[in-house]
């Protein structure tokens, strides 16, 4: 059988000694304990199509037909680069909690700062949360920086807590890549 190879970040020697020390010492955390850390990261969006494959489902000669394509632009279209951030109870949107200083304020005032390894992706759920939202952001006709970083709130805000929170729930089962000796997991 003759299939796509699945596409994970390169994790050098060292990354792996770092992915798996990680693991080791933070498999015993406890539910308690995730459900109280932030994760944050950035990540960019396109203003016409993602950086990812699109799967369409057709039927046979039909690769042309206007809806089983997708487009490109020759020189790109824009992008807007978003931070975030998430935790097992999402993001209420008060106006108190989502302000540029109060987010300023938590990212230097943390007590405790946990550093997730370089090439880990898998272990960082808000990438998942990512995602979400790029996918989310296709549905829309996008017609520019300002409709798309309107398009982006709005679906951010969409985001529900259980979301989050199965996110945060899933970190344990992420660990699991002491099995893999610091390789890629499923994730």
């Amino acid at each position: 059988m003759v299939d796509i190879a699945v596409e994970k970040p390169f994790i050098s020697l060292q990354n792996q000694k770092e992915r798996l020390e990680f693991a080791k010492t933070h498999k015993m955390k406890t539910d308690n304990f995730w459900k109280k850390v932030i994760f944050s990261d950035e990540s960019k969006f396109k203003i016409f199509g993602s950086d990812g494959h699109r799967t369409v489902w057709r039927k046979p000669n039909t690769a042309l037909d206007p809806k089983n394509l997708h487009p490109t632009v020759k020189h790109g279209s824009g992008s807007v680069m978003v931070w975030g951030h998430m935790a097992s109870n999402g993001q209420d949107n008060d106006s108190k909690h989502t302000a540029r200083n109060v987010k300023m304020w938590r990212l230097f005032h943390c007590k405790q700062q946990l550093h997730i390894q370089p090439q880990s992706p898998d272990i960082n759920v808000i990438e998942n949360l990512w995602a979400t939202l790029e996918i989310a952001v296709q549905k829309h006709q996008i017609r520019n920086k300002a409709h798309l970083k309107q398009v982006l709130e709005e679906e951010w805000d969409k985001i529900s807590p259980d979301t989050t929170k199965k996110l945060v729930e899933s970190v344990p089962r992420r660990l699991e890549d002491i099995k893999t000796k610091g390789h890629a997991t499923r994730y």
